[in-house]
């Protein structure tokens, strides 16, 4: 059986190297899971971690569109720029050109500012209607970058002020008391005034966007173990736009089981027995057949394929440079048939890999043992006459072993078995939205 004094010396090393590569506040502290991801850039993301991510998407055009992402987290930001283009035609067909033959008020201006505001309020909704986008060559809205948009946007403000002005200028002449004779210019003033309580709203909320740091945000539970998609919809007036749905690839950053072969340093002898011949020793006159036996180094080398389990825990230890797994798999003796026992075995054990290439494996290597044959303790024992064959005594026993073993190019090879895991079905995403 494995020594208590081996095992004690491997715990020792292994965690001396654990305190002494990794800070002893850090080991069982890790910040909660997030995704960064840009809009304009589609590119795999290698997903290092299990657990219900922050997924943040930076970049997004928010003046114009409404998003969503395919974890059921919905934009729910109303369309503020249709509406806004909607209202203000209905204004300026309002105001139009004054009637000729009205009557006018002296002394009331409200007649000669009602027709200034007509072209300051068509240049503010045709500024606003340009920040509506085309349509491409398949009906569908055409995706403008943020940066366009934001350009339009300070057009927008600039003839905003001037209709801000416009309507100031307004309500201060209809609290001009020579006006109350103006029925017809006042209830046109009041209804621009009341017009324009409406689009300051949605002007401050797209500006208020305009200003903010254009991201989503949403969450979902995501499996390093498994490849899969984030899917971003962009929509305008509840339409997908062109560039409509956006894939973000994730990449599976952990195999649930990593296939290696390599090399075992093993304590379990491989022992031979033979009959070796001896010259007398006096008083003896004729030569001696003794009991021979070879194989009995501290350590030997043999081969061994392993299938390394990662540990599924999300803890510092278990990054993608560094990790544990749980190992096992068949050992291959190449005592080239000299043994008296069978070239098959097994070993198991704990390991740590290295990128998951290098795997260091301690453990138990249980196999066959072939003690001494039945009626001998010890090497150099006289050999009756006429003994017949030496059999040894053949059982199996556990022994320490260490192993080194290396994931191949293709690790299928080793075992006859892939590490690649697929899945019909994914873990249900939550509400929202590198081993």
């Amino acid at each position: 059986m494995v020594g208590h004094g081996s095992w004690a010396k491997v715990k020792k090393l292994l965690v001396s190297l654990l305190f002494i590569a990794f800070p002893q506040s850090q080991l069982f502290c890790k910040e909660a899971p997030s995704i960064q991801l840009d809009w304009s850039t589609v590119a795999p993301y290698r997903v290092l971690q299990t657990g219900t991510f922050t997924i943040t998407i930076t970049g997004v055009n928010d003046l114009v569109y409404q998003y969503e992402l395919s974890v059921t987290l919905n934009d729910s930001s109303s369309d503020d720029i249709a509406l806004l283009t909607g209202i203000l035609p209905d204004l300026t067909k309002l105001l139009g050109t004054p009637t000729t033959g009205r009557s006018v008020a002296p002394g009331c201006a409200l007649a000669d500012l009602l027709t200034a505001s007509t072209p300051v309020i068509k240049t503010f909704n045709d500024r606003l209607t340009d920040m509506t986008p085309g349509k491409s060559s398949d009906g569908k809205y055409l995706s403008v970058p943020l940066s366009d948009s934001i350009v339009k946007w300070n057009s927008v403000k600039e003839a905003y002020a001037s209709y801000q002005k416009s309507v100031a200028d307004l309500a201060a002449e209809i609290k001009n008391s020579d006006c109350a004779l103006a029925s017809e210019d006042t209830a046109k003033a009041k209804q621009v005034l009341d017009t324009y309580n409406t689009v300051r709203l949605k002007v401050e909320a797209i500006d208020t966007k305009a200003k903010g740091d254009h991201r989503i945000v949403g969450h979902a539970y995501i499996d390093r173990s498994r490849d899969g998609s984030i899917i971003v919809r962009q929509l305008f007036n509840g339409a997908e736009t062109s560039s409509s749905p956006k894939t973000f690839p994730l990449e599976a950053g952990f195999s649930v089981v990593t296939a290696t072969g390599g090399f075992l340093l093993t304590t379990l002898q491989a022992r031979t027995y033979t009959s070796q011949l001896v010259p007398p020793v006096s008083p003896a006159t004729t030569n001696s057949n003794v009991l021979a036996v070879s194989g009995v180094s501290g350590v030997r080398p043999a081969l061994v394929a392993l299938l390394n389990y990662h540990d599924p825990f999300d803890w510092y230890l278990n990054r993608e440079n560094f990790g544990l797994a749980l190992s096992a798999g068949p050992v291959i003796d190449v005592s080239k048939g000299k043994a008296d026992t069978s070239t098959f075995g097994f070993f198991g054990g704990i390991s740590m890999h290295f990128w998951h290439r290098v795997f260091v494996t301690p453990g138990v290597h249980v196999g066959e043992f072939a003690d001494f044959p039945a009626g001998f303790t010890k090497a150099g024992q006289l050999i009756p006459p006429n003994f017949g064959t030496l059999n040894p005594v053949v059982r199996y026993t556990a022994k320490f072993g260490l192993s080194i073993t290396f994931r191949g190019g293709n690790p299928s090879t080793l075992v006859g078995t892939g590490t690649k895991q697929t899945s019909s079905a994914a873990p249900p995403a939550t509400s929202g939205v590198k081993q």
